[in-house]
């Protein structure tokens, strides 16, 4: 009786634990938790800025010393020509004033090094997106989840209501000994079998068939399988668009994959109607699995052929919360869809959580990154697109910032050693870092994604100097 609700009566209940010590208590417990882990281009961000920071460091201990050396051998010169330090002759005063200057020469180059508009690009970025994003249908609750999006190498979907309609039809039935597809004609079935199947499915059901009272159409309440039943169907069909989207993120190097609490077949059945099993992956091992056989195994053993999983049938949350921990230890991205109280520890351990904002439960939603409004697949990729669009415009800006600031500090350098003074002073540096930061961030960070994002494969969790490299390629 697990699992069931008391709708109306009488009884007497037995209470056997309380609080923490309940299923929905280590569930709550479970999504209170905060990992406090940086998204994938916090990550990236943070190497980019620590590289930045240990070469301009280097760079103005290099000029600093250097230009100390001049100073006191006597090869620094005034605006004269003469020596401003001579051993001896020169005052305590002068000398004190002379390494304050080269002291601020070195602070320059480090000024010049810092890119100090990347915070305003990225906070743009994602707002921009974020805005952009409600039109597809989708309701970001964390700012970074726009980006991490972006980065996401798999999802982790549920079936019902998300890759199909949650609307069942009969597509095949067998009737005095022999089969009808599609079913929906009663040519050649006497009228004793006829009425045998209504009264017979008018019996054994719960549901009902009743005129509207404003449009005076008929109406079918009940169930998913009730409904179908008395409307003469009996299989939830995939949403229009879904394989294309699966197809768009397959070639976009996204890889889904089904979680369902469906039995193993119909989980096979409807991944392939949607594109998520390929012809002959059914026959690989590991490629189709039961959530209880998951579970049988160890952590150790659940890394080795985790990545082989297309679909996972009769999982039960805690099978769902397993693959997702295995994907994430693999280095994954993961993003994972899910619409009830029972998923929430999964959606709070992705790294992007959807929920759906239809038949999405509270405690769902707030345990989400993104509401997908219209609980559509189809808006998923959408969201996907985004996230890259987000990623590539920031791509765009510290490309462009690095190139002027590399510019200006090869010259400060050069001109630094050379001369032992700096053309471009520390307040013209932050002058022209804040005009460009200012317009190039509100020109790269507003640019609306492209087709040509979801050609290419995710960044996953790359380490940051290849994104650098990735940029001047």
């Amino acid at each position: 009786m697990s699992g069931c609700k008391v709708a109306d009566g009488y009884g007497t209940m037995l209470v056997t634990a309380v609080g923490l010590n309940t299923e929905w208590g280590l569930v709550m417990a479970t999504i209170s938790e905060d990992n406090g882990e940086e998204t994938p281009l916090q990550v990236r961000l943070n190497g980019v800025a620590t590289f930045i920071g240990k070469v301009g460091l280097a760079v103005a201990v290099l000029v600093f010393l250097i230009l100390i050396i001049r100073f006191f051998t006597g090869h620094t010169e005034d605006k004269y020509g003469k020596p401003m330090f001579k051993a001896g002759k020169t005052s305590v005063g002068d000398a004190f004033n002379g390494i304050v200057k080269i002291f601020a020469i070195a602070v320059t180059i480090v000024v010049v090094a810092v890119p100090e508009g990347l915070p305003l690009a990225v906070t743009l970025t994602l707002a921009y997106s974020m805005r952009k994003m409600m039109a597809d249908k989708a309701l970001v609750r964390r700012l970074s989840a726009c980006e991490t999006m972006g980065s996401a190498t798999t999802i982790c979907s549920d079936k019902t209501g998300t890759l199909t309609l949650n609307q069942m039809t009969v597509v095949k039935a067998f009737i005095a000994g022999e089969s009808r597809e599609p079913p929906d004609t009663t040519e050649g079935l006497p009228p004793v079998i006829q009425a045998l199947l209504v009264e017979g499915i008018s019996q054994n059901t719960t549901g009902s068939v009743c005129k509207s009272k404003g449009s005076g159409e008929m109406e079918v309440t009940g169930s998913p399988t009730e409904k179908a039943i008395l409307s003469w169907a009996l299989k939830d069909p995939c949403r229009p668009n879904v394989r294309e989207a699966v197809h768009i993120c397959q070639k976009a190097g996204v890889k889904v994959r089904m979680v369902t609490g469906d039995n193993i077949y119909t989980a096979k059945a409807i991944a392939t109607e949607c594109g998520i099993l390929q012809p002959g992956e059914d026959t690989e091992q590991y490629a189709i699995i039961e959530g209880r056989d998951f579970r049988s195994y160890s952590e150790d053993e659940r890394l080795k052929f985790v990545d082989k999983i297309c679909v996972m049938g009769r999982s039960s949350p805690t099978d769902k919360l397993y693959l997702v921990q295995a994907l994430r230890k693999r280095g994954h991205v993961v993003a994972v869809t899910g619409d009830g109280t029972n998923d929430a520890p999964a959606l709070h351990e992705a790294d992007i959580g959807l929920s759906m904002g239809i038949q999405g439960t509270e405690v769902a939603k707030e345990s989400s990154d993104i509401i997908i409004l219209d609980d559509n697949f189809a808006s998923v990729v959408k969201v996907v697109r985004w996230g890259r669009s987000v990623y590539a415009n920031i791509q765009k800006f510290i490309q462009f910032q690095l190139t002027v600031n590399v510019a200006a500090l090869t010259i400060n350098f050069v001109a630094a050693i050379s001369s032992g003074d700096v053309p471009l002073t520390a307040v013209q540096l932050l002058w022209v870092n804040l005009i460009m930061d200012t317009l190039g961030a509100l020109a790269l960070a507003t640019e609306a994604p492209t087709d040509h994002l979801m050609i290419r494969p995710p960044v996953g969790r790359r380490i940051f100097i290849m994104g650098i490299i990735s940029m001047f390629l």
